[in-house]
């Protein structure tokens, strides 16, 4: 288990530095909506391209790319804030 962070906007580069599990755990414990957010934030900018790319390969189609996109992170993060989340294997599957 890691430390409680407190989030504030200048502490971004901590956060970049914890692995995604830590990360994880760190947005599920979270009780404040805007710091749970900046939490998100650094796993969103983290997947942006990787999950833009796997779209576009699979749809050919740039148009569709950011409304897809929208919808896998709107479902990670429901998934996240509704524990139902697994903990199983990597977060980047």
């Amino acid at each position: 288990m890691i430390e409680k962070i407190p989030l504030k906007q200048n502490q971004k580069e901590t956060l970049k530095s914890l692995k995604d599990a830590e990360l994880v755990q760190v947005f599920r414990e979270e009780k404040n909506e805007t710091r749970k957010q900046v939490v998100f934030q650094v796993l969103y900018n983290r997947y942006d391209n990787l999950v833009s790319h796997l779209i576009l390969k699979s749809v050919k189609n740039t148009e569709d790319v950011q409304d897809l996109k929208q919808v896998i992170f709107t479902r990670v993060f429901n998934a996240l804030n509704n524990s139902a989340y697994k903990e199983e294997g990597f977060f980047k599957a």
